[in-house]
């Protein structure tokens, strides 16, 4: 008898892989091709067992419930002190997105941040660049719709980061769930200060992706203390926010307002 779930899935996936290596070679006999195909359907296995292995021992995927995006527009030395201040008042994981950062800028402030939250339970998520996320240390990376497609992110990263995807309807927020995705970014939810959107999925988006989609999901997009009551009601506990923080006028409170408020919501 095996005592947990995380013995059980290594155990299943190596039985699966040599029923699979059994067939590959069986397939051998009649043509090439049908062993190929076995043996890459061997392949996929390994990944998915990396895949859930690595969600089985990140806890802090499902803990975390308040993002906040940010940037490299402040001085290194403030944005450190920022950074150490927001993770002290509830910051779950701060997602590092600057498009106007090359590489090198971006590598150094990625490091920052995670020499920073070294001794806190917060996370840093490094926006679109894999090599980035790998080189500074992060927790994760996040892509969109039109970066690098998820499997060939996880091919590049392998286990050792969270990937996040961005999704715009019910959708592409099953298919990052069939792909492999960590969590999902789900929005925009609300008019944004920071971004403009042509359409919103708005609520109805968020309710659906409750009901359908067992990944961790935050809400984005114009979220805020005035309107995260119309986001808890759908059944969404997570939310990554930028202007509900950065422009507040005391953006610490604010960030204890948010989480306190996320956690108060946690059934």
């Amino acid at each position: 008898l095996r005592p947990n779930l995380a013995s059980i899935i290594p155990a299943a996936v190596e039985r699966t892989t040599q029923a699979l290596r059994n067939l590959e070679e069986f397939g051998k006999l009649h043509t090439a091709s049908i062993g190929q195909q076995f043996k890459q359907l061997r392949y996929e296995a390994y990944d998915v067992l990396a895949q859930v292995e690595l969600r089985l021992a990140s806890p802090q995927v499902n803990s975390a419930q308040l993002l906040l995006l940010i940037d490299c527009g402040r001085p290194l030395k403030a944005f450190a002190a920022y950074v150490e201040q927001l993770a002290s008042h509830g910051v779950d994981w701060f997602q590092l997105r600057d498009k106007q950062a090359d590489g090198r800028r971006l590598l150094e402030y990625a490091r920052t941040t995670v020499e920073v939250l070294r001794s806190t339970s917060s996370r840093l998520i490094v926006n679109d660049r894999v090599d980035v996320a790998l080189a500074s240390g992060a927790a994760g990376v996040h892509l969109g719709q039109d970066d690098l497609p998820l499997r060939d992110a996880r091919r590049m990263a392998g286990p050792e980061l969270w990937i996040g995807i961005s999704t715009h309807d019910v959708q592409q927020a099953l298919e990052a769930e069939a792909d492999g995705a960590d969590y999902i970014g789900c929005g925009p939810t609300f008019p944004s200060q920071t971004k403009a959107f042509d359409h919103f999925p708005g609520i109805e988006f968020l309710t659906e992706v409750a009901r359908r989609v067992a990944l961790p999901s935050f809400a984005i997009g114009g979220v805020d203390a005035h309107n995260l009551s119309e986001v808890l009601a759908t059944g969404c506990r997570r939310i990554a926010v930028s202007h509900a923080i950065h422009h507040a006028d005391q953006p610490m409170q604010a960030a204890r307002q948010l989480s306190r408020a996320l956690n108060e919501s946690s059934p």
